[in-house]
């Protein structure tokens, strides 16, 4: 485990992660105050796979999406999530980063998700995102829609640099925003947000982990700036706050005191977990609210 996220990219059969988890779970049952854990990897399958050694090798989002067949792109779609989910519970992992709900380019133009994503064509994507959904969390597994509010369009990397996109409220309307639709309608427990900036809702210079439009009034609000908003009633998280748009310019507790003030709810594997906790408590002191029942 790194930070807090399951990775086994350099080692971990099935029995070493199973007793990981089980030794952060008898950990955190000797404080009684504290809540259940929750045990994250990104496990997409395809191209994003945290657990290699031991575990099935299941089809991932390009290779699902394939199948000419819609309906049975999304029947396989769920069945290989339900699975996918049993093995990742029978490990201790409860939280799967997946699926990704962002849509290609549908000028076939080059996109840094890639084979992460079902595909260019919104409507088909809704489909395979919410069968996806479905199939993780009717097993017991608590899926993540991202990366809100879309990356499948840009061909930068969000991991080194901070991209616009630069698309109306209409067409982000159509083409970005279905397969988050369906994932929130089939009932997912998380939605992720990307390290992308979004101008149509006025944000030209705070990515959108920070960004109150986005995550208040875009995603969990009736919408912002013109664009229709989500109406999300459950729980936001950042992606890796140790990317280098966030880690390069803000400190961890910047960075965490400015994504809960945007409407975040859970903050990613900080650079400095403890100075974003530091952050927080300063935050909560000046305002008077240390020891009371803060949203934070």
């Amino acid at each position: 485990g790194t930070r807090g996220v399951v990775d086994g990219t350099a080692g971990g059969t099935p029995q070493q992660v199973a007793a990981l988890t089980s030794a952060l779970r008898q950990q955190a049952a000797g404080d009684p105050a504290r809540a259940p854990l929750l045990i994250g990897t990104d496990q997409e399958y395809g191209d994003v796979v945290r657990l290699q050694y031991g575990f099935t090798d299941f089809p991932g989002a390009s290779q699902l999406a394939a199948i000419d067949d819609t309906d049975r792109a999304v029947s396989l779609t769920r069945e290989v999530a339900a699975a996918a989910a049993q093995e990742m519970l029978a490990v201790g992992v409860t939280v799967d980063f997946a699926p990704v709900s962002d849509v290609l380019p549908t000028d076939g133009s080059l996109s840094a998700i890639g084979n992460r994503s079902y595909g260019a064509d919104p409507q088909r994507v809704a489909r395979l995102v919410a069968a996806a959904v479905t199939g993780y969390q009717g097993a017991g597994l608590a899926a993540v829609l991202k990366h809100f509010p879309g990356l499948g369009r840009l061909a930068t990397d969000t991991h080194t640099a901070l991209p616009a996109l630069r698309v109306s409220c209409s067409s982000w309307n159509e083409h970005e925003a279905p397969p988050v639709r369906a994932g929130i309608a089939a009932g997912v427990s998380m939605v992720m947000t990307g390290h992308v900036l979004l101008p149509a809702v006025g944000d030209t210079a705070v990515p959108a982990s920070m960004s109150a439009p986005v995550v208040s009034g875009l995603l969990r609000g009736s919408g912002s700036g013109g664009c229709p908003g989500m109406r999300y009633p459950g729980i936001a998280v950042t992606d890796s706050l140790q990317m280098e748009p966030i880690a390069n310019v803000y400190t961890s507790g910047q960075a965490a005191v400015r994504a809960l003030n945007a409407g975040e709810d859970l903050l990613l594997m900080p650079l400095d977990p403890v100075g974003a906790v530091h952050g927080i408590g300063l935050v909560l002191d000046l305002v008077g609210l240390a020891g009371s029942e803060a949203r934070f």
